[in-house]
């Protein structure tokens, strides 16, 4: 978990992803921690913590917002859910994955 900006340094940076932000993931796997890199990001990053935010209202799995963090380089910081990243998994069981999420909603 992290506890704090100056643990932001720690952990692993995640390499896959399409944002605009640096990716840290807490060193005992809880969390993670986005911190914008361009003016733009800092939007994103503050539309995911609402959206995420909203998910965690209507009861539908999502990680947690942890901390938000302003500043010249805005951070969310998120909980970790239980899986793989949707870009280890095989494209075949991608599909069913998406299939078995339209249907528990």
């Amino acid at each position: 978990m992290f506890h704090g900006p100056a643990d932001l340094t720690e952990g692993t940076p995640v390499e896959h992803g399409c944002s605009e932000t640096d990716v840290r993931h807490s060193p005992d796997g809880t969390a993670y921690a986005k911190t914008a890199r361009a003016d733009h990001a800092a939007f994103e990053l503050l539309y995911e913590r609402d959206r995420l935010g909203w998910l965690t209202a209507v009861d539908l799995p999502a990680p947690r917002v942890l901390d938000w963090l302003d500043g010249e380089r805005p951070t969310l910081v998120t909980s970790a859910v239980p899986g793989v990243p949707v870009c280890d998994v095989p494209p075949d069981a991608t599909f069913s994955g998406v299939e078995a999420l339209r249907d528990a909603i």
